[in-house]
């Protein structure tokens, strides 16, 4: 599932929708600004993007239930 997608016409009228984010890139990116706004520089980016994924994955999880 793709959120905020792109409608592309080509030159004979045909629209088309791709792109966009993954749910789950779009689940982190927020997570990202949550770990950014109150990690107070004690995380490297790297640390940082792998628990936005986790909790992503986790979000994504629950919304199975």
């Amino acid at each position: 599932m793709n959120i905020f997608p792109e409608r592309v016409v080509n030159d004979d009228g045909d629209a088309r929708i791709q792109g966009g984010l993954t749910l789950r890139d779009y689940f982190a990116s927020q997570a990202l600004v949550g770990l950014l706004a109150t990690s107070r520089g004690m995380y490297s980016a790297k640390n940082m993007a792998e628990e936005a994924y986790e909790m992503a994955d986790t979000m994504l999880e629950a919304r199975e239930q």
